[in-house]
């Protein structure tokens, strides 16, 4: 949908913040970081007199103490009457209550709970030998890395890692493997993140090596692979990553690399916090690399099933924002997050065009 004459800018930190000012000049929608944002209010750059419409994309996270002092400002500096919007792929009890706080008479909007969490994709776990020394664990999980990107077919992989210089290690044993990879961590400054995923959507690197940075938010049509390289720290974290693949209707594929015993006990963990003893995962092996992983009966796998802790069993007691179970078997404790981005792009472009009746 194109808008004649309408004025949309980002902002975000990491630039130079004078190039921001010069873009609030005439802008109507302003999308960005929190920080940046309210630095931009703060200086009285940016006027907030007239904000009729309050989005907050990826509101779980946005609820984290690392942005909530921001978003409270922002929130206050906006006029009293305005129309807000909070999307969410996940929705835990956490952030239920921290968005009531935000809204007089909040209507909650979410896909069909009969339908599964992320369609089109299928998951799989490969568990690898286990290694007390941590480099010769990484190497034995690299062999299994150039192994899957041989064997499946793909248009565009990420790779996530736990750790930075893991990551960034990662893409230069992938590049002397003649394999275009970039890498994009934390440590890095915005203009070289900003030119990896630039890279990445105009599919000029087929590999992307990513700490959790680009687990939410960031969009490539041609990803249709991803490997967890480490096991992700949450059952939420691992649902952000593997989103990024089978975006939009599409269709993709998750691998999670794990060393037996404590990592696949860790995994199984995991596992039990988004969908209880019922989630399971298929177990690829090196042999089952020879199928079609696209075509193949997914059902023909060994499963890997989650476990759940007794702390696990309780989601009433669950005050930290991490995954709850409240369903019968948890799972669609999840939204869609294909869905849950349709469906706030579809209320900003309704709201936008009907912006006069409010």
């Amino acid at each position: 949908m194109h808008f004649v004459g309408l004025k949309v800018e980002s902002f975000i930190g990491g630039l130079p913040y004078h190039e921001d000012v010069k873009k609030v000049e005439g802008c109507q929608i302003a999308v960005g970081a929190p920080g940046r944002i309210k630095h931009l209010i703060e200086a009285g750059c940016m006027k907030t007199d007239f904000v009729r419409l309050f989005v907050m994309d990826e509101a779980d996270k946005l609820m984290d103490d690392t942005f909530v002092k921001d978003i409270n400002y922002i929130f206050w500096k906006l006029p009293d009457n305005k129309q807000m919007i909070a999307a969410s792929a996940t929705y835990p009890n956490s952030l239920e209550k921290a968005v009531s706080c935000y809204m007089r008479t909040p209507t909650h909007v979410s896909p069909n709970y009969d339908g599964p969490v992320l369609l089109g994709l299928r998951q799989f776990v490969m568990v690898v030998p286990a290694h007390t020394n941590v480099a010769a664990q990484v190497k034995i999980k690299i062999e299994r890395l150039m192994e899957l990107l041989s064997s499946v077919t793909f248009q565009q992989c990420v790779v996530f890692s736990n750790y930075q210089t893991r990551a960034e290690s990662i893409c230069n044993r992938l590049n002397a493997n003649g394999w275009p990879a970039m890498s994009i961590t934390g440590s890095q400054d915005q203009y070289a993140r900003l030119k990896a995923i630039t890279c990445l959507r105009e599919f000029r690197c087929r590999v992307l090596l990513s700490t959790d940075l680009t687990s939410r938010g960031i969009d490539a049509e041609n990803v249709n692979l991803i490997v967890n390289f480490d096991v992700p720290y949450s059952g939420t974290t691992y649902l952000h990553r593997i989103g990024r693949a089978g975006r939009y209707g599409s269709h993709g594929i998750s691998i999670t690399l794990v060393a037996e015993n404590k990592e696949l006990l860790e995994f199984q963990q995991m596992l039990g916090s988004i969908g209880g003893n019922s989630m399971s995962i298929a177990r690829l092996s090196r042999e089952s690399l020879k199928e079609d992983l696209w075509q193949c009966d997914y059902s023909v796998f060994k499963s890997v099933h989650g476990i759940v802790t007794t702390s696990e069993c309780s989601h009433e007691n669950n005050e930290d924002g991490q995954v709850s179970v409240d369903l019968v078997d948890g799972v669609h404790n999840y939204q869609l997050k294909l869905v849950v981005d349709q469906t706030a792009l579809f209320l900003v472009h309704w709201l936008l065009s009907n912006i006069a009746d409010y």
